[in-house]
């Protein structure tokens, strides 16, 4: 079997620049929902994606859980106490289309539950008077907390920010107003045992200025180590740490007023990224950091595009997404005078790798970032396993990364036409389509099938058979046969070659 073997050949080839030359794709996406949905967040590896059913009459109808292995879209309850400011805040938050935009969801690390928080709500003192804590396994939204809406008056409160421990098993907000001894206050609630504590104040004096934490981004790794950005004319961001007992502080990005758009930082490989805006000419700048788990800095740089320009003509990024394995930032950027791109940035070398879209997505990519120096955090960019969420239009869109379509309706037989997407090579991966080493399957009815590979082509016999549980291809041709899985309900195909090494097609409809 000549053009098997070459084909396994070129895979051999290709393995060892997987690497350094992966390729990447983004296009427009669906998933068979029977609800008019919207969708606001992907969960970190794209198991769950939370959206609003636009035909919603009442609130127990409006949030979406969508589960992407199943297919299952479920509405979540909401367990808010009727009539309450808090019930009126969420009910006003989900029906107003200017709302949602400043509306974010904060998943857990674990990916069981996730919260709601309202960027604007420290730059308009308005937002939700409840903590709002989505339960996967139960498929509910509980109200553990709540306050009453008018700030200023005793027992009164505005959930500014959220974020779960690295953990998972805490989550910390901070709450604006009067609900506590600190106007600015930090708290945690336990999410096994229930129970509410206060832990720091948010108000803090710098240089006889009053500056207060999390204005933007709250990044909770444990009880006693917090990263926060910094609401001051200097701006910037702050570590926090308990140390016997006593919240040490330090400081950075201060010089030039610099205000964080968006800050995040994944405790599993210590990486992070922190987006800033000033006044100045090329008013955007984009810095990774490394920090260990005792919470001490050891690195930051600059991210810079196009030095050589003028700073006012220099591409800027105006955006990203953390990968969930805290190696790899998605970065939106900005270029002068034409359309935005998509890139991928790799953190511990900075090196970018071109993120492939299709036109339509390529003439909004503007829209995925920040229009104002006092715009919120913008919440149209949620990235999670394959799943992207970002700006067409005035509208989110929801998107497909890697280049691997949507799956298809269950197919009746295996006949059909396959062409190949990618390769994978003891788990390093490379897209196929464009390259030298795209190859298709033409599998037909009676028993036979045409392998393409290049300007080359041969036929052979296949037939189906049962090993442990999976539905097995042979393929052969003259006196050789390979197998191949049969996945996605005979709407994918897995050739493989041993060791961890395989390409994978889809069946074109």
């Amino acid at each position: 079997m000549k053009k098997l073997l070459a084909l396994l050949l070129a895979l051999l080839m290709l393995a060892p620049c997987l690497a350094l030359g992966e390729s990447y794709t983004l296009r427009e996406a669906a998933v068979p929902c029977a609800y008019n949905a919207g969708w606001l967040s992907a969960s970190p590896s794209g198991a769950y994606l939370i959206g609003l059913n636009h035909d919603a009459d009442d609130l127990q109808q409006t949030v979406l859980l969508y589960e992407t292995e199943t297919g299952a879209c479920t509405p979540l309850p909401i367990e808010v106490e009727e009539g309450s400011d808090a019930h009126k805040a969420i009910q006003r938050m989900l029906a107003s289309p200017a709302n949602l935009k400043a509306l974010q969801v904060i998943w857990a690390p674990d990916e069981m539950h996730f919260v709601f928080t309202y960027t604007e709500t420290l730059m308009r003192l308005q937002g939700l008077n409840g903590l709002h804590v989505g339960s996967i396994r139960e498929k509910k939204i509980t109200t553990p907390a709540s306050w009453l809406g008018k700030a200023t008056k005793a027992g009164g409160g505005l959930m500014a920010h959220a974020g779960f421990s690295a953990d998972s098993a805490a989550l910390y907000y901070m709450v604006y107003g009067k609900a506590y001894e600190s106007q600015y206050q930090m708290m945690k609630y336990d999410l096994a045992t229930g129970r509410h504590t206060p832990l720091f104040s948010c108000m803090d004096e710098m240089d006889g200025e009053r500056i207060s934490y999390v204005f933007r981004a709250l990044i909770g790794v444990n009880d006693d180590l917090f990263i926060l950005d910094l609401s001051s004319r200097s701006g910037g961001f702050a570590i926090l740490r308990r140390e016997n007992g006593e919240w040490q502080r330090q400081l950075f990005l201060q010089e030039g007023n610099q205000t964080v758009q968006r800050l995040e930082y994944s405790p599993e490989s210590g990486y992070g990224m922190v987006l800033t805006r000033s006044n100045q000419a090329n008013p955007y700048a984009a810095y990774v950091f490394r920090m260990d788990e005792a919470g001490n800095l050891l690195s930051m740089e600059q991210f810079l595009l196009d030095q050589e320009k003028e700073p006012f003509l220099q591409d800027k990024v105006i955006n990203f997404a953390l990968a969930r394995d805290g190696q790899h930032a998605m970065l939106a950027i900005q270029e002068r005078g034409i359309a935005g791109r998509i890139e991928m940035l790799k953190l511990d070398d900075l090196s970018l790798t071109p993120v492939s879209v299709p036109e339509e997505i390529e003439s909004n990519v503007q829209t995925w970032g920040f229009n104002l120096p006092t715009a919120p955090v913008s919440v149209g960019y949620s990235w999670g396993g394959e799943y992207v969420i970002g700006g067409l239009g005035r509208s989110s869109a929801l998107l497909k990364f890697t280049g691997v379509d949507e799956k298809k309706a269950p197919a009746t037989g295996l006949e059909g036409f396959y062409t190949s997407v990618y390769a994978e090579n003891n788990g390093e991966r490379m897209n196929l389509e464009g390259t030298q080493a795209h190859s298709t399957i033409d599998i037909r009815k009676d028993g036979s099938f045409a392998m393409t590979f290049g300007e080359d082509r041969d036929q052979g016999t296949w037939f189906m058979t049962q090993s442990e549980g999976q539905t097995i291809l042979m393929l052969t041709i003259e006196d050789e046969t390979v197998s191949a899985v049969v996945e996605n309900d005979f709407n994918a195909i897995r050739l493989n070659f041993g060791a961890g090494m395989f390409i994978y097609y889809e069946r074109q409809q």
